[in-house]
């Protein structure tokens, strides 16, 4: 998803139609996009989760919450860095993949055990 996003917002800012002014509105719709895609993620995998794999619904529940936010995650934060990058005056296919996926990696671990914890209580 954040690669897709930056992908979108990398293509923009080369044409035109996007500038670094623009990044409340690109957050705002990037937030709506990834709010349906990952809600919809996790309704599927939930279902998944409790009938196929007969797995425990909290469990369920605190993958599928993860999926969400991990999903808002990503789109935010690909939305997000390369339009910091253009503001610093640095390409902003710098902020493709590798970087993003490495961000958005690491902030879903501490999503996912925090989630876990708070619902799991554990």
């Amino acid at each position: 998803a954040g690669s897709q996003s930056t992908s979108t917002i990398i293509r923009g800012m080369a044409v035109g139609d996007i500038e670094p002014h623009d990044l409340p509105k690109i957050l705002w719709r990037e937030f709506r996009v990834a709010i349906l895609c990952g809600g919809t993620l996790a309704l599927c995998n939930f279902a998944k989760l409790l009938v196929f794999d007969r797995i425990a619904a909290p469990v369920a529940a605190v993958v599928c919450l993860t999926l969400v936010c991990t999903v808002i995650l990503s789109q935010l934060i690909g939305g997000l860095l390369p339009v910091i990058a253009e503001k610093l005056k640095v390409d902003p296919a710098v902020m493709a993949s590798p970087l993003i996926t490495t961000i958005v990696d690491t902030t879903t671990l501490l999503v996912y055990f925090n989630i876990a914890r708070g619902l799991l209580k554990i």
